[in-house]
């Protein structure tokens, strides 16, 4: 049975009334908190099997992420983890939700992937899927029980050849519950071809690094067809799973494999050994050319007549449907601060075909070889006055994608069940227009870097990971100097939230919405605890007055409000020091005074990893000497407590 232990931070615990770990429960070292919680982020801590080595390179995928080749080919890393430098059985994560695949969260299913030792498999080798309803600021302990590597050879048998096809094959690895499976086939010009419902039954199975898969050869003369819409089902006994993305579109040009379970269905990398091309030919039927062998003797090596085809230039193919307002669509992909190499500038391809599905006609758009590429890529539909959000997608060679533009959003459909939206979409902005933020700093922080964070509705404005955008340049005005910075060229006309950094060492500050409905220019004056939105640039608006200044004061310092205190830094709504050394009896001060300050409130005992109640004039925390994590939270309010973790 997979285990997972969640233990949230207190204010996620305060916030959803969560119970406590009861007496009797027990918690094995290796399952304590290994690393410490960040605001706005999901910490991961994974319990890897005992076969994992520290040199193993791990990563955590799924529909929130992408698939494992996907995942470990993410240029920034950001899906992989680290092994934890205090418990040897723990790899660790830190989840930004504003990254996430659009639409998708970690309740979709996630898995992780061992690029030494293969994907994760249950204990009976076979494809698993986690499951969690996960919250920003909370940690999560997740266990994995078997790297593919484990049944090599055992539970899953010795490798076969891979067997001999007519035609592409299509290979599952079957988690169902079913006792039977079959696979159907519909596309628009040639709606069965695989036979009639409930479709074709299996051809054989083939045993592969510890993994029997169950193979359909789909004949020589399917071979080459395109558009074909997969549906596999318990042989018309009442159960099915289609509308998945990668059972659309499907082209019989190469060999598919799929990991399926009763309610999903998972695109897989080819193993190493599946065979090329089917025996049957690129040509339906095969077979010689007439007129038989050449009579002057054998023929030179090297391709002959009957060779299939050599290696054709990839694509993909798109159709968007979109509402009345637009006119004629292109498709602009980008990445970092251009056009895709060798796809058109703005405003992309222009779509010169289409075709009607459920009485909606849908833009195509048939995308070369530039397109196909390893990581994802940015796609802004436009008609040259009204675009989509940028929308982040890895085109795969020989797929067909289907969208519907809803507003400014661009949205995955079912072709043969969408029946439109009714929202016009807004004017965006001219293309080519600038936008910016330009920043007060007087922080004061000590790191040299300075970034910004920035998402909507629509996700993350950046293409990377955080702290964002770190490039600017300065403006004067007056007598202040302003940070500068440029936006990319997806931004839109409307409002953003944003975070002000300092380039991702540990600081950081949640500035006022930046609204860009009026006016290309935010301007911001930013303290080292309250920021404004500035008006007048040469006459910036006076910060806020900051916010209150809690410390630690006790033993240590012999008691004093004013000197030695040991400082908590606001964080989300939280005031928290990290790695503080501390032994014996403290309270919480304020503003440098005894004035307010709180301990445990009456009939409250101190303990670690546990919301300690607090209140005006309480009792001493005493705590035995040691390295510590403090979060006070709602000190000013009326029901302040505090959490305490040891390092």
């Amino acid at each position: 049975m997979k285990k997972i232990l969640y233990i949230l931070s207190a204010a996620a615990l305060l916030a959803f009334g969560l119970a406590g770990c009861s007496e009797k429960e027990i918690v094995f070292e290796h399952e304590k908190q290994a690393s410490v919680v960040q605001a706005g982020k999901i910490l991961i801590e994974a319990i890897m099997p005992v076969s994992t080595r520290e040199s193993d390179d791990l990563y955590i995928a799924g529909p929130f992420a992408g698939d494992s080749a996907t995942v470990v080919s993410e240029p920034t890393g950001k899906w992989k983890l680290a092994h934890s430098e205090t418990v040897a059985e723990k790899w660790c994560i830190y989840l930004d939700p504003a990254s996430f695949n659009a639409g998708y969260d970690l309740s979709d299913g996630f898995f992780f992937v061992n690029v030494q030792q293969g994907v994760e498999r249950s204990v009976d080798n076979g494809p698993f899927y986690h499951t969690l309803n996960a919250d920003k600021g909370a940690w999560y302990n997740v266990y994995v029980d078997r790297w593919r590597s484990f049944f090599s050879g055992g539970g899953g048998g010795a490798d076969e050849p891979f067997p001999t096809l007519e035609g592409w094959g299509v290979f599952v690895e079957d988690g169902t519950s079913w006792s039977e499976i079959a696979m159907y086939a519909w596309i628009s010009d040639s709606p069965e071809p695989f036979g009639a419902w409930p479709g074709m039954q299996p051809t054989g199975t083939w045993t592969y690094g510890g993994v029997t898969y169950t193979y359909f050869d789909t004949g020589s003369s399917n071979t080459g067809k395109t558009g074909l819409n997969l549906i596999f089902n318990n042989n018309n006994g009442g159960s099915q799973l289609e509308n998945f993305d990668c059972l659309k579109g499907v082209t019989l040009d190469r060999h598919y494999f799929f990991s399926l379970t009763d309610d999903s269905v998972t695109a897989l990398e080819a193993p190493d050994a599946a065979g090329g091309e089917p025996s049957g030919g690129s040509e339906p039927g095969g077979g010689d050319e007439p007129g038989g062998d050449d009579p002057g003797g054998d023929d030179p090596p090297g391709p002959g007549p009957d060779d299939p085809p050599g290696p054709t230039e990839k694509s993909a193919t798109v159709y968007v449907y979109a509402p009345s307002g637009w006119g004629t669509l292109n498709l602009y992909a980008w990445i970092e601060d251009g056009p895709v190499t060798g796809t058109p500038a703005w405003e992309g391809l222009a779509s010169t075909e289409s075709e009607t599905f459920n009485s909606l006609s849908y833009a195509k758009f048939t995308l070369g070889e530039a397109y196909i590429t390893d990581s994802a890529i940015n796609v802004i539909i436009n008609d040259g006055t009204n675009q989509t959000a940028d929308y982040s997608v890895t085109f795969a060679d020989g797929q067909t994608y289907y969208y519907a533009i809803e507003g400014t959003t661009l949205k995955v459909v079912d072709p043969q069940t969408y029946s439109g939206g009714s929202v016009t979409p807004p004017d965006p902005p001219t293309p080519g227009t600038k936008y910016y933020i330009c920043i007060l700093d007087e922080t004061g922080w000590t790191a040299s870097g300075r970034g910004i964070w920035m998402w909507n509705d629509d996700g993350n404005l950046f293409s990377g990971a955080w702290p964002g955008l770190t490039t600017y340049t300065t403006e004067t005005k007056g007598t202040h100097t302003y940070l500068k910075y440029e936006l990319p060229s997806n931004t839109a006309a409307t409002t953003y939230s944003i975070i002000f950094n300092d380039g991702g060492v540990g600081s950081q500050l949640d500035l006022p919405a930046a609204d860009f409905t009026s006016a290309t220019t935010v301007y911001y004056r930013v303290g080292s605890s309250t920021s404004v939105k500035v008006t007048d640039p040469e006459n910036p608006e006076a910060l806020p007055a900051s916010a209150p200044v809690w410390a630690l004061a006790g033993e240590f310092n012999e008691w004093s409000a004013s000197s030695g205190t040991i400082p908590l830094s606001v964080e989300g709504d939280s005031y928290s020091a990290h790695g503080v050394s501390l032994s014996g009896a403290f309270k919480f001060v304020k503003d440098g005074a005894w004035t307010v300050n709180l301990g445990l409130a009456s009939g409250v005992s101190f303990a670690l990893e546990t919301d300690l109640g607090l209140a005006q004039d309480g009792g001493d925390l005493s705590i035995p000497e040691g390295t510590y994590t403090i979060y006070l939270n709602g000190a000013d309010g009326s029901s302040p407590y505090v959490w305490i973790q040891a390092e």
